[in-house]
């Protein structure tokens, strides 16, 4: 007398489930991250990053006024978050990612370079400084 043991399949996650990790788990990489915010963050040899000099000059358009600032860096941070919604794709390159995530630091570094401190308090009780 045989006797096969048959092992039984597992259940599959709820439909959810699956929605919610299937798209996202072959995407995740986290080397093009890594060396993109190392590359925007590194010392160039003009003395700054490329994200501090963004940041900078997010920051002297203040000047021209406060919605040219918000508009340049959070405009500039919307294109780049932009190219990374792209990389969902399954033919996305490492360096695609690469470049786009780099980008994506750079520009969210300049869009916290517009704002100001006392722009919250002008927001919130209309008094400017």
């Amino acid at each position: 007398m045989v006797v096969d043991l048959v092992h039984p399949q597992p259940e599959p996650p709820p439909a959810g489930q699956r929605f919610r990790w299937d798209w996202i788990r072959p995407h995740i990489h986290p080397v093009p991250t890594v060396l993109g915010g190392v590359l925007a963050l590194v010392k160039m040899p003009w003395g700054y990053s490329i994200a501090t000099t963004w940041a900078y000059t997010v920051h002297e358009s203040r000047g021209f006024g406060i919605g040219w600032a918000y508009s340049l860096g959070l405009g500039a941070f919307a294109l780049a978050a932009l190219g990374e919604a792209g990389n969902t794709r399954h033919d996305a390159s490492l360096r695609r990612q690469f470049a786009t995530r780099t980008a994506l630091v750079i520009t969210f570094i300049g869009a916290i370079g517009a704002i100001d401190l006392y722009d919250p308090v002008t927001a919130l009780t209309g008094v400017r400084p």
